[in-house]
């Protein structure tokens, strides 16, 4: 394979990394918890700015910085009775906010990541990869009993891998040597690999044979909660599209 090939599976996995309905509730949750403030600090720092160009009579700073779409935020300006004024910054955190972020991270923060020495496994005979509706897995291992999968793209000494078909498995362990490139994994190490793929799956893991699946994640079936997603997904573009009209009027 070219070096090219190597970016194009890599920026492959980056969208598989970002793109899953575990990866949304994840993002969803961070902004909840942490865009409110962010977008507090940024309003008061632009305010500043303007006030100290408009001190020394100067134009106001503009942003060259074009990775914002204007469309993520409604800016308004409320008159106070006692004079002045107040600078009011809202979003929606759902649809628009995640895609601008996929966007953002695939064609900006990808280019800045750093290079990895990447690697292709093979299943050993009688083994193969299965997959799951959350395939890349960012672990952070110690050994076969303690991990967890909050690593990331810049943590070192952090694996990541994804299983691309039942026998291939795109793999790097950032900051460190890794099997050479086609490299059979050993019937011990390719089960934990296993282990971990299926540990890591959000609601579905896709396998040639049932084997071990049953026995790694065991089935839970409750109609309640099926109906409930189903509902929640079913009513999610024309909940989001509301949601967007109401912020831009």
């Amino acid at each position: 394979m070219l070096p090219e090939h190597w970016r194009r599976l890599v920026r492959f996995a980056v969208a598989l990394d970002v793109r899953t309905p575990a990866r949304l509730r994840q993002f969803i949750r961070r902004q909840n918890e942490t865009l409110q403030t962010l977008m507090d600090e940024s309003m008061q720092r632009s305010v500043l700015k303007m006030e100290q160009a408009a001190q020394r009579n100067q134009p106001f700073p503009i942003s060259s910085d074009e990775s914002v779409a204007p469309s993520l935020f409604k800016i308004s300006i409320e008159t106070l009775p006692e004079g002045g004024g107040q600078v009011k910054a809202e979003t929606v955190v759902g649809r628009r906010l995640w895609i601008w972020q996929m966007r953002h991270l695939l064609t900006k923060t990808l280019g800045r990541l750093p290079t990895h020495k990447w690697t292709i496994l093979h299943a050993p005979d009688g083994m193969s990869w299965p997959t799951s509706d959350n395939p890349l897995i960012r672990l952070n291992f110690q050994d076969s009993k303690n991990y967890d999968f909050g690593g990331g793209w810049g943590v070192n000494n952090g694996d990541i891998l994804l299983p691309l078909s039942p026998k291939h498995l795109l793999y790097t362990c950032i900051g460190n040597p890794v099997w050479p490139r086609g490299t059979t994994l050993d019937v011990k190490t390719a089960s934990l690999i296993r282990k971990m793929i299926i540990e890591h799956a959000d609601r579905y893991v896709f396998a040639e044979e049932a084997s071990d699946v049953h026995l790694i994640r065991p089935r839970l079936v409750c109609s309640e909660t099926f109906k409930n997603e189903l509902s929640t997904w079913q009513n999610w573009h024309a909940e989001q599209c509301r949601a967007e009209r109401e912020m831009q009027s």
